[in-house]
């Protein structure tokens, strides 16, 4: 039987009582929320998000946008940006993985059917492509920004309405794809999702 191949960077082992996620499935609109900030945080995750836009007019037509539209264009700012995100949601890292599936990843980072709701993490499957050359040699190429890919599944988690609200205040965002395996779970503070919001429209004035 061939050894599961884990990232020793990504293990989440705090000894934290686990929880059934299950039991705490919660509409964001349900999360305590007031109008205006889910006003807020439907505007910007869901119709303003940040996502891969072309030029076309049916983009500019919907209002699409892009990072670079909030000013978050090129390398430096995208990493200053991503910098700024997890120090809001006192997150350590983003593990933004290219890979068929994340499954033992979120096993090993304690966000699978039982979890630890303690502590910020999140796991994430980025979008990419494989080419194979003639002789063999395999390319990876990403088909997103880790940014986009952060942005890509959240919309997609409040969109679907695949949500979570934890005891403590922290939450969790999902996503998975059409074979229902998940694709992404974010655990961070509820206040953390409006944070987000201004510091994508603000935070590089």
């Amino acid at each position: 039987m061939a050894k599961k191949q884990i990232n020793e960077n990504y293990i989440h082992n705090c000894g934290t009582k686990k929880v059934d996620i299950v039991n705490y499935e919660k509409a964001i609109i349900d999360m305590g929320y007031d109008d205006e900030q889910i006003k807020e945080i439907l505007d910007f995750y869901l119709f303003h998000a940040p996502v891969i836009k072309s030029d076309s007019n049916e983009n500019v037509r919907f209002g699409l946008k892009s990072l670079g539209d909030y000013g978050w264009k090129g390398t430096p700012y995208l990493n200053k940006l991503e910098g700024r995100l997890l120090k809001a949601a006192n997150l350590g890292m983003f593990c933004i993985i290219r890979a068929d599936s994340i499954k033992q990843t979120l096993e090993s980072m304690e966000l699978g059917t039982r979890i630890c709701c303690e502590h910020p993490r999140a796991v994430l499957k980025q979008l990419f492509t494989v080419d194979v050359m003639e002789d063999g040699t395999v390319n990876f190429a990403n088909k997103e920004t880790r940014m986009i890919c952060l942005f890509r599944h959240i919309r997609n988690s409040i969109a679907h309405n695949c949500t979570y609200l934890f005891d403590n205040g922290n939450i969790m965002l999902e996503d998975a794809d059409d074979k229902k395996s998940i694709t992404a779970r974010v655990l961070i503070p509820k206040q953390a999702l409006l944070e987000w919001i201004h510091i994508v429209k603000h935070g590089i004035e």
